[in-house]
């Protein structure tokens, strides 16, 4: 079993969502979010149910792919992660904010994109050493990713009008 085929199936449970919420331009509304938050828990389900794979891989993956290190995500606020969830959580935060979304008018620059995720490493949300492997790929001088420095140093601009994780009426 391929550890890292988790990152193809990780948001299988966005199929529970109806698109009107998925598409939605303006703020979410308190309802709305929790849906889009049970997309984890339906995607393990999902993923434990149609399965035949004896490990739990997958669905641990899309169960966990919105946790993080400090223990403030969802579905359950888990800090205990593991190495693979981990390495997909940074994969999806990246190609999020490089991807056209509904709620937002453009896209983060690469610069800022790796900038955010930087941000993220650095106050404990994060695998600092995926965003190493990361900051390494992306640059010029292809150095090992153990000897990429994580910096806090600012140089990108966030996208305008972004509506990512705002909620209706605040």
């Amino acid at each position: 079993h391929n550890p890292f085929s988790g990152s193809l199936t990780h948001d299988i449970g966005k199929c529970s969502i109806p698109l009107d919420i998925l598409q939605k331009e303006t703020p979410l509304t308190r309802q709305e979010r929790r849906q889009i938050e049970h997309h984890t828990t339906a995607g393990y389900v999902l993923m434990r149910y149609f399965s035949d794979l004896p490990d739990m891989t997958d669905a641990i993956i899309a169960r966990d792919h919105h946790e993080n290190n400090r223990g403030d995500g969802y579905p359950t606020g888990r800090k205990s992660i593991d190495l693979n969830t981990q390495i997909v959580i940074v994969c999806d935060i990246y190609d999020a904010l490089l991807s056209p979304r509904s709620y937002r008018k453009e896209v983060f620059s690469n610069r800022t994109a790796l900038e955010e995720l930087t941000a993220r490493a650095m106050d404990g949300r994060i695998l600092p050493d995926a965003v190493k492997v990361l900051i390494a790929g992306n640059r010029k001088k292809k150095t090992d990713w153990r000897e990429c420095p994580i910096s806090n140093e600012s140089r990108g601009s966030y996208p305008r009008e972004n509506n990512y994780g705002k909620i209706e009426g605040k």
